[in-house]
This record gives structure tokens, sequence and C-alpha cells, in this order.
């Protein structure tokens, strides 16, 4: 998930549960993991079957969410501004502070976590599952999990509702269309035009669930 922060509102890296494990830079982007995150994946991956594809299936977790987050973060970027990424018991979080994005720009923000996880990682991972090129069962095992979590995953969280991705796009998108209304409303009383706005949602339904979607899965 990707999350605006206005410049100068936070001070260092966010904390959601503050149990920190590890903190370290790639590149220019600042990454902090929590222990809750390696909590979560070790108890998901429990019935992996050995200790060797547990600790591959933390592994790929990891990996996974940490190539969704960065795209979330070099897509924020490249529109201005610094980004940083947190990885805490519900998975990630990639702040943004700089300027406010236009809807269009927040829509691709918001795709670019899981296109990234998808191209990076899912497509590669399905088309060696349906090759003859691993014997190993271990290592098919691996490929896997990486197919399930960075395409499976990866689609679900461009599932409309919030906190996913795809609810801050819907979001987004449920904003414009109050935006275009509003227009409406003022050439309609501004002209006498019978032009009326279509009926859709209150800005207050589409704001009130953001307020528990800040600090939660990307």
């Amino acid at each position: 998930m990707a999350r605006y922060e206005a410049p100068g509102s936070a001070d260092g890296m966010s904390v959601v549960s503050g149990a920190r494990v590890a903190e370290f830079n790639l590149g220019s982007v600042p990454v902090r993991i929590e222990f809750p995150f390696l909590l979560v994946a070790v108890l998901t991956g429990v019935r992996a079957g050995s200790v060797l594809l547990l600790l591959a299936w933390v592994i790929v977790v990891f990996v996974s969410i940490l190539i969704h987050e960065l795209g979330h973060a070099f897509t924020g970027r490249a529109f201005g501004g610094q980004v940083r990424i947190l990885l805490h018991g519900m998975g990630g979080l990639t702040y943004r502070t700089g300027r406010y994005l236009t809807d269009v720009e927040d829509i691709v923000v918001s795709l670019a976590g899981s296109i990234t996880q998808i191209v990076v990682l899912g497509l590669p991972a399905l088309f060696l599952l349906r090759t003859d090129a691993i014997d190993s069962f271990t290592l098919r095992a691996i490929v896997a999990d990486v197919a399930w979590v960075s395409l499976g995953w990866a689609i679900i969280n461009l599932l409309p509702p919030l906190p996913f991705d795809g609810g801050n796009i819907a979001v987004t998108l449920l904003r414009r269309v109050n935006a275009i209304d509003a227009v409406r409303s003022f050439v309609s009383s501004r002209s006498g035009s019978p032009w009326e706005s279509r009926p859709g949602p209150t800005m207050s339904s589409v704001r009130s669930p953001l307020c528990g979607c800040c600090s939660s899965l990307s």
C-alpha cells in the first residue's frame, strides 16, 4: 500500500508495532522491518513440511512484498518527493512525502506495486512451473510459493475493498466522480439547465474508511 504524508509531517520512519528487526537502505529508499512481519510470515508457513521449506517461504514472502513496495516507491518517487518502506505485521506500507498526486498519478502508484510483483516474480515463476526445467521437488515447491505470493496475493490486493490497493483506486475513482458531479451541479445552478448530477456516494462516505486504512496492509 502507498500512503501520502505531507512534507514535515513525520520525523524518521513511522512505526506500527515498535518492534524493529532491521533497518537498511535500498539505494536511496529506507526500509524498516518490524518483528510482527517475520512472525506472520512464519505462522503462515508452518505447514510447509520442513524447516528448509519454512525458511524458503519466509524469504519468498519477504522478497515478494518488498518488490511490491519498491514498485510503489519508485513510481511515487518518479512523480517527485521522498519515499520510505515499512514491512509490518499486516504486510507492507510505502510512505511518500512531497506534492499531492493527481488522481491519475495516484492510481498509477497504487497499481505499480502489484504490477511490479507480477512482472518481476509472478509470471517468471508461473512460466517455470509450466516447463520441465525444474526436477527437484523442493525447488519446485519454492517456485510454486513464489508464484502464489507474487500472483495470488498481488491479484487479491487489487480487489476494491480497503485497505487493499484496489480500495485506494476505488476511493480515488469515487472521489473523481463526486468532483464531476459537483461541477455539474455548479453549472446547473448557474445556467438554470436541467442537467442534474447522477446519484453517487457523498464525499463523507468515501472519506470515512480512509481513516482506518492509513496504517494497514499494502
